[in-house]
């Protein structure tokens, strides 16, 4: 059994996503690819922050965007 896994249901497919190394789409010519590193994403993160501070570029998203994506959050919840 994975550790981590992800479904989504989309348009009569289904793309399930098995510990960040294979990714299975059903309902589609595509089936899906997998690797054996496991990449989530933090080193990159890292990097992109480390950077972005390095050269006083700012933050790698904008503000707006944060405020935009917690205040969508805070609609859900109250419409849940």
């Amino acid at each position: 059994m994975p550790k981590e896994q992800m479904e989504i249901y989309v348009d009569g497919k289904v793309i399930q996503l098995n510990d960040y190394r294979k990714l299975e789409i059903f309902g589609a010519r595509v089936k899906g690819v997998g690797t054996k590193d496991q990449q989530k994403g933090h080193y990159e993160e890292l990097l992109e922050f480390a950077g972005s501070t390095k050269e006083g570029n700012g933050y790698p998203i904008p503000l707006w965007q944060l405020i935009q994506a917690t205040e969508i959050s805070f609609e859900i919840e109250k419409q849940i």
